[in-house]
């Protein structure tokens, strides 16, 4: 009867231990909006990994290029030191780590400091221009100007359509984290490996002692 007392409160204890730890996986997820990359992180059971720890770095390198913490609700967010594929790296408690990778094209949105510094050249150019080809610096005074317009109307029309977007892509990530729970015969797996074992291990502790009897 002991014995199987014993048994008994290991099997709770496992079963305590399998919940933890499906409750303990974490789900990270990125999105990049009006220049600032967010991501979202969240234990399995739904409870936001926060005051994690986050880390920057370049997936090209391996450099950290920052580093930061989650807030209350998992959320971080930042504007990318440069253009460049980033990895994401979430460190949560019990030394549950996951990564995520941010691929360059994703960052185009961005506005870095290479493009300010094209622009720099360019209005250099312009002041540096001798006044004897006005007329050629004209024609691009007015290149640059049709390419600035082009370049607003086409920020307008993704700043529209992002925002006819963003609740499509809430619902979307609500979807994920959703898919990222356990399901039920994945729980009654577990539970079911951990009392097979215990089953094993009690039918042959059962027969040692019949043999030693």
């Amino acid at each position: 009867m002991q014995h199987l007392k014993s048994l008994f409160i290991a099997v709770l204890i496992s079963l305590s231990a399998l919940s933890v730890s499906f409750a303990h996986k974490i789900s990270a997820f990125t999105d990049v909006e009006d220049g600032k990359v967010n991501v979202m992180t969240y234990f399995n059971d739904g409870t936001p990994c926060k005051n994690s720890k986050v880390e920057v770095i370049d997936a090209k390198t391996g450099k950290v290029l920052l580093t930061g913490k989650t807030n209350a609700d998992g959320e971080f967010s930042f504007t990318p030191p440069k253009i460049t594929d980033l990895k994401v790296v979430v460190e949560a408690e019990l030394g549950h780590r996951i990564e995520s990778t941010i691929p360059a094209s994703e960052l185009s949105d961005v506005e870095g400091t290479a493009d300010q510094e094209t622009d720099k050249d360019i209005i250099n150019s312009q002041e540096e221009t001798d006044k004897s080809f006005y007329k050629e610096n004209s024609q691009v005074e007015q290149t640059i100007s049709q390419q600035e317009l082009e370049k607003i109307v086409n920020k307008a029309v993704k700043e529209a359509v992002k925002k006819e977007l963003k609740p499509i892509r809430e619902e979307i990530l609500q979807i994920k984290m959703a898919l990222t729970k356990p399901t039920i015969n994945e729980i009654f797996g577990g539970i079911g490996w951990i009392l097979g074992i215990f089953g094993v291990g009690a039918y042959f502790s059962s027969r040692n002692k019949r043999n030693g009897n």
